[in-house]
């Protein structure tokens, strides 16, 4: 199979559009993923740390992911997630406990995962942010060999962080 253009849609057939597939992931919350789609496979994120891959000709889950998540989290706000960053071969995933993951993407086998630190006033290093509301649900961008992102939580006046991760370590808690 191959997928139509855009060349192939004209105001006469647009109308014989029916779906072919749909997807439930059963999972509840706000939805505001962007999805991504590389070589006939739509990445997706939802809320709660959940991640799926499926083939676009068919609707069909070829893997499912999902992070834990620690019972002490506080929120800053919805537990959405916007999506993934991608290079190469691998998927960069933000997470609400504000970690960093790397998933396989023909697999979705988690490479490593990173806890963001923060700052405080005084210049000493926050680790376990998320207990302060630090959250992160932001899809990641990746230039060149960098996984950039930031932080959600300004409804807690938490200050602005943004990391940048080297997007080709193999490490586990990179």
């Amino acid at each position: 199979h191959s997928f139509p253009t855009l060349r192939s849609f004209e105001l006469e057939n647009v109308g014989k559009l029916i779906p072919i597939w749909s997807f439930q992931t059963g999972v509840l919350d706000g939805f505001e993923c962007t999805p991504l789609v590389i070589d006939g496979i739509m990445y997706i994120t939802t809320p709660w740390n959940h991640a799926y891959a499926i083939d676009c000709l068919t609707g069909s889950q070829l893997w499912h992911y999902q992070k834990s998540l620690p019972d002490n989290l506080a929120l800053c706000c919805d537990a959405v997630n916007r999506g993934f960053g991608a290079w190469g071969d691998r998927l960069y995933m933000s997470t609400l406990d504000a970690h960093l993951v790397c998933l396989d993407r023909h697999t979705g086998e988690e490479l490593w995962e990173k806890a963001i630190t923060a700052y405080n006033e005084n210049g000493a290093e926050e680790k376990d942010i998320y207990k302060l509301a630090y959250s992160a649900t932001v899809a990641p961008l990746v230039i060149q060999d960098k996984v950039i992102l930031g932080i959600s939580g300004a409804e807690y006046r938490i200050p602005g962080v943004v990391d940048a991760s080297p997007a080709a370590t193999d490490r586990k808690s990179a």
